[in-house]
């Protein structure tokens, strides 16, 4: 099931701006745990995870259309008023991670338990067609004893679709892990 949230088009079009991430707008829009996730691109003090992408392609060029990261960045927001932290694209369930994964991963096994991920990548192991991780894992400790979470995996999508490997990933994190998935849809505000 997907859920759907909105967005305003003007939010978007100042992500998608250059000029909005060089003035450092871009400071109080983005959740404060993501400004120092990624190297720092030195001319504007901006998070490069965002500002390469939201508004630049890879020859760095400015383009039109990307806004990559966006919608993400909202339910980020939202996670945050409501007491989560969360990890986004930093975490592998279904593999051994790499350098750029290994933190995140660490703070999952702590969370969910390091025997339920070890099986979970035990399943996937024999499997040819491989599944994806949802963007989003959030988290929040629950009561006063603080060993207890709230969990969730979240895909969040704009326009794109949604995968076989991303249903696969969520069809198994809720099987096998007995965590919920949820896929949020970002529509645009009509006036």
């Amino acid at each position: 099931m997907e859920y759907i949230k909105h967005y305003n088009k003007v939010d978007l079009d100042n992500w998608k701006n250059h000029v909005w991430w060089e003035n450092g707008k871009w400071n109080k829009f983005l959740p404060i745990e993501e400004h120092k996730r990624e190297p720092i691109f030195k001319l504007y003090g901006v998070p490069e995870k965002y500002y390469m992408q939201a508004c630049k392609n890879e020859y760095n060029n400015y383009q039109e259309s990307k806004g990559y990261h966006f919608v993400e960045v909202l339910e980020m927001r939202e996670l945050k008023e409501n007491g989560y932290k969360w990890l986004y694209e930093n975490y592998k369930l279904f593999e051994n991670p790499g350098p750029a994964f290994f933190a995140g991963t660490e703070i999952i096994k702590k969370i969910v338990g390091n025997s339920k991920i070890r099986l979970l990548r035990d399943i996937v192991s024999s499997m040819t067609f491989k599944p994806t991780e949802p963007d989003l894992f959030a988290y929040k400790k629950r009561g006063c004893e603080g060993t207890k979470y709230d969990m969730l995996f979240i895909e969040v999508k704009r326009k794109d679709s949604v995968t076989d490997k991303q249903y696969l990933g969520i069809n198994m994190i809720e099987k096998y892990l007995k965590i919920p998935c949820r896929i949020v849809r970002y529509k645009e505000i009509k006036k």
